[in-house]
Formats: structure tokens, C-alpha cells, sequence
């Protein structure tokens, strides 16, 4: 398995690469709802790419995850900022690499550089206890079917 995984922001030239990723991970969820993610428009992935909060996890000449992410504010303090996930995905045949592992420390670099919490939702898939260990791991909080990093 590669161990040459890479990680960088997302640009417009990545669109197809996005939807691709989306239509996997749509198929690996285990129920209906799909999230706020309106994932099989351009549009939306255009939109996502220039908020310059989609990280890839490429290795070789090949996209191999991603990690799309949304600032938001809680709406009685607009002063509680966080950044959510609204995808973090990997293609199965490269969950051996270390390419979740480097999507998580980048978010993690986002949230600390920018003072802000994390929520990441992990209420779909399978393997959820594995999940749970590698979130822990990491220091992210389960908080029902949510991690949160940092503090609100």
C-alpha cells in the first residue's frame, strides 16, 4: 500500500475528481439522508472549492479522499464560529494508507490556526467502532454521533 499520500486544497480543475468521490461515498452510506450536502450539482462542489475548505488526499497522479468542510455560526452568537465536515471520505481500497489519518491533522491545523471548533459527523458507514477509536485517537470528543475538537 502507498505511503506517498499527499494532501492539498482542492481548485476547480478537481471538480470531477469531487463528484466522483461524492457518488462513492453516497453509495457507502447507510441510510437515505445525505446531509446538508447538495452533492450532485457542480455548482455546489464549485462553491465548496472556492471557499477553499475541501481538502484531497491524492497519492501518485490519483485522488484518493476528500474532506469538505463549512464554516458556520451558531445562530444566537455569531461570535461561535466552527468549521463541520460535510464529507470526509476515503476510497475503500486505500483505508490502509495514512490518507484519513492526514486529511484529520490538516483539519485539526485548520481549527488551531483559526481558533475555531471542530464538529465532525459520523452517522453513516460502517465500521463505526473502528471510527470512533481513530476520532478518540485523535483527540476529537464524541458528543452522540458527532466529534468535536476544540472548544465552542
Amino acid at each position: 500500500m502507498p505511503s506517498e499520500v499527499t494532501i492539498r486544497p482542492a481548485t476547480e480543475w478537481d471538480i470531477t475528481n469531487i463528484l466522483t468521490l461524492v457518488a462513492l461515498w453516497i453509495e457507502e452510506a447507510s441510510h437515505g439522508f445525505i446531509g446538508n450536502v447538495c452533492a450532485s450539482t457542480g455548482v455546489y462542489a464549485a462553491e465548496c472549492v472556492r471557499s477553499k475548505l475541501v481538502l484531497l488526499a491524492q497519492y501518485q497522479d490519483e485522488v484518493i479522499g476528500l474532506l469538505i468542510l463549512k464554516e458556520n455560526i451558531q445562530p444566537w452568537d455569531e461570535r461561535a464560529r466552527f468549521i463541520v465536515d460535510e464529507i470526509f471520505f476515503v476510497k475503500k481500497e486505500y483505508r490502509a494508507t495514512n490518507a484519513a489519518t492526514l486529511l484529520l491533522k490538516r483539519y485539526k491545523k485548520i481549527l488551531d490556526d483559526t481558533g475555531m471548533c471542530g464538529i465532525l459527523i459520523m452517522d453513516n458507514g460502517t465500521d463505526m467502532e473502528r471510527k470512533d477509536q481513530f476520532m478518540r485517537r485523535y483527540g476529537f470528543k464524541r458528543v452522540g454521533c458527532s466529534y468535536s475538537y476544540g472548544e465552542m
